[in-house]
């Protein structure tokens, strides 16, 4: 049946070591959703992938194709599991884990993921109780994780999405900052910073008597922490700018035009110093004990038809919107990279109705989306023969 849907067999996952790389010519890029007014760099393309104790996977070898890549399988078969190492190896994390130590397959000491590039360049990382955690490019180990975020984007959408719509505002710093690591080292380091001397910030007014404060040293942090908030504030608000526009593109794509979403960025930074906020704030601060006012209180708020997404969207709403959010920081990183990164989504058809469903899949054939990595349990329920380049099944773990 999927044989007669592509005019070819399926590809199925095989074990071993040897792996013929045959890089199929990038296709033409079709219509454009993003408007971008100069010439766009296809990013790199990931031809094959390898996992050794990751995971389920105790050997195991992938190959992908430019265009769509369509991964199927019964539950519990690994296929979150290829596009999280895909996200580790361009990243440096997990998407789903907080701890290495949980991706390692069970009672191995170590792992190994191996990912070919094209153009030329292969990328490793290896974990190991011993050494932790190391990333090689062409065969260089990267001295710091900040020196590889950017290289190789990556954008993935996963059923975990609903925490970007339903959470604490946590989870949307959070995507701000992964985005804007991926395409500015400066914001990388101004976060760092900003995070350090939060820390001692608060540090100090855990050390700070409330009815007499020795405010001198308190003074210079909040000085300091004015240029690392002005660099997070003037990219984050750029990147809620572009978001806003992204979203209802793509939300309209997906909804028929049938609503309106809005995207808003908000910071205590935005007209003043962050210090002459602090000020303002320091007795409450003495009294709780840490900061309550700075750029890590900044958040995004999503609203449907001039209301929040959280408490008056529906399921599919929700998800149509999520879906939108990571096609515009697609779209995003693709215009201020000018390069296209790697869009993984996980479970896409998860709270979708049919006729969503499509409308996504129509977006990600005519967009800017040079490599897409899908899964799904059920290739029927969304492959139509000239939607999906790529097919690879993975057999049920008695398969």
């Amino acid at each position: 049946m999927l044989a007669g849907l592509l005019g070819r067999p399926p590809v199925r996952y095989y074990l071993g070591l040897s792996l013929l790389l045959n890089v199929p010519q990038l296709p033409a890029s079709g219509a454009k959703l993003n408007e971008i007014s100069q010439e766009i760099l296809r990013g790199p393309t990931l031809c094959s992938l390898r996992l050794y104790s990751f995971r389920c996977f105790k050997n195991a070898s992938f190959d992908f194709v430019p265009g769509l890549n369509l991964i199927y399988g019964p539950n519990a078969t690994g296929k979150t599991s290829i596009l999280e190492a895909i996200h580790f190896l361009c990243i440096g994390k997990s998407f789903l884990s907080g701890s290495d130590r949980q991706v390692v397959l069970h009672h191995a000491p170590s792992m190994r993921l191996q990912g070919f590039f094209q153009p030329q360049a292969e990328v490793g990382l290896t974990w190991s109780s011993d050494e932790g955690k190391r990333i090689y490019v062409n065969g260089v180990l990267q001295p710091r994780l900040t020196d590889h975020v950017g290289r190789f984007t990556v954008v993935v959408a996963s059923p975990s999405d609903h925490l970007l719509v339903d959470e604490s505002g946590h989870d949307r710093r959070r995507f701000m900052d992964l985005t804007l690591a991926q395409t500015s080292p400066g914001y990388l380091e101004a976060l760092l910073q900003y995070n350090r001397l939060l820390q001692q910030r608060n540090a100090l007014l855990r050390q700070l008597e409330p009815t007499k404060p020795d405010l001198l040293l308190l003074q210079t942090v909040d000085e300091q922490l004015n240029q690392p908030a002005h660099v997070l504030w003037e990219h984050r608000s750029r990147l809620a700018e572009k978001l806003a526009e992204g979203v209802i593109e793509f939300f309209h794509e997906l909804s028929g035009g049938k609503e309106l979403v809005t995207v808003q960025y908000q910071t205590c930074a935005a007209k003043q110093p962050l210090s002459q906020v602090l000020a303002g704030r320091r007795h409450y601060d003495l009294q709780l004990k840490h900061t309550t006012a700075g750029m890590h209180r900044d958040d995004l708020q999503f609203l449907l038809n001039g209301q929040p997404i959280r408490h008056y969207g529906s399921q599919g709403q929700k998800k149509s919107f999520t879906l939108a959010l990571r096609l515009a920081q697609h779209a995003f990183l693709t215009q201020n990279n000018r390069q296209a990164p790697l869009l993984l989504v996980d479970d896409y058809a998860d709270r979708l109705d049919s006729s969503r469903r499509h409308a996504f899949l129509r977006l990600l054939k005519q967009g800017n989306f040079p490599q897409v990595l899908l899964t799904h349990t059920d290739p029927h329920d969304c492959i139509v023969a000239e939607t999906i380049d790529n097919l690879i099944e993975l057999p049920s773990p008695s398969g």
